[in-house]
């Protein structure tokens, strides 16, 4: 791992953490690093990506010391272990192709990382982006709350909550033509009646409008498209994360930040940084750490993507997803 990365960013509490997490895991997976990039805040937390092709080969297994499996998490791994068997043998387009991936996030927090319980992320629109073109626009938001109540079937067994369901519901009827759930999050930890969706192809223009539908005041929708306008010359698409509770929309809200890989890849990264550090959103050293990084000769190593999540009357706060970084 880069030195300065290490200085700047990622604690050598944090890579134990993350080999402690390993050891509770006989299956396959690729590392993110979720980095906070404010001055604030130092922590880093861990996420572990499971493939489809790598799981329908090899069974998800926990190793059988695992402390979760005889403790409070007992439900919730069944209810993971349950999703991963369905995901391995399910024969429906939704289970073989549309889930491409799931991803564990583990706040690295107070928790032990033996006790450790994710929050957890599905795909619904395969492996590519090219994948949802073969929907037709006008359904692609069908399509995507059909694979994302599959999914649920195995990890909210039962009945949603009213008010969740409702407004699960609204948040994909409301969505303009042509944009889709991509990512759907259970958040197990934090709070069991929780969704997040991660939406894509909504477009700028169309975001403000989304959000007022929703519920979200006017001002504040539109704060967050002119922060999305301001630095739009240096990301080639974005995406809107929202949070679904039983009593509304959660007005924490988050702009996922993408570069396309290419010859303006690193350079496009640098100017966006540099627009985060602007806002304050980002400390000098953490913008140099992640950008010696990214000179690393190992093509595996990237900057998935920057994450701005906003909150009225709240400073915004800044994070950076370093994937299948090598300890």
């Amino acid at each position: 791992m880069d030195k300065s990365l290490k200085t700047n960013i990622i604690t050598e509490e944090d890579l134990k953490y993350r080999e402690l997490l390993s050891k509770r895991f006989e299956t396959s997976y690729e590392p993110l690093y979720e980095c906070y990039l404010g001055a604030q805040l130092k922590r880093t937390d861990v996420s572990l990506l499971f493939l489809n092709v790598i799981n329908r080969q090899t069974p998800f297994k926990l190793n059988q010391d695992d402390s979760a499996t005889n403790e409070l998490g007992n439900e919730i791994w069944q209810k993971i272990d349950s999703f991963f068997k369905q995901w391995r043998t399910g024969s429906s387009q939704t289970w073989k192709y549309w889930i491409n991936y799931v991803w564990m996030e583990f706040d690295n927090d107070e928790t032990s990382p033996d006790n450790a319980i994710p929050n957890l992320f599905v795909s619904t629109a395969g492996g590519k982006i090219e994948d949802i073109e073969q929907i037709p626009k006008n359904m692609r938001a069908k399509h995507s709350l059909d694979v994302t109540n599959e999914a649920l079937k195995y990890l909210v067994p039962g009945q949603l909550p009213a008010g969740i369901k409702n407004r699960l519901l609204d948040a994909f009827s409301f969505l303009p033509e042509g944009a889709h759930v991509g990512d759907v999050g259970i958040m197990f930890p934090r709070n069991p009646h929780q969704l997040k969706l991660v939406i894509r192809d909504i477009g700028v223009d169309h975001t403000a409008h989304y959000l007022n539908k929703l519920g979200l005041e006017k001002n504040y929708a539109e704060t967050i498209v002119q922060f999305c306008k301001s630095c739009s010359d240096f990301y080639d698409m974005f995406r809107l994360s929202i949070d679904i509770g039983v009593e509304s929309i959660s007005t924490r809200v988050g702009i996922e930040f993408f570069v396309s890989e290419g010859l303006k890849f690193k350079e496009k990264w640098g100017l966006f940084l540099s627009c985060l550090v602007d806002n304050d959103l980002c400390v000098q050293d953490k913008k140099n750490a992640i950008l010696q990084f990214m000179e690393t000769e190992n093509s595996d190593e990237t900057l998935s993507h920057a994450k701005v999540v906003f909150m009225p009357g709240k400073s915004f706060e800044a994070k950076a997803y370093l994937y299948n970084l090598q300890d």
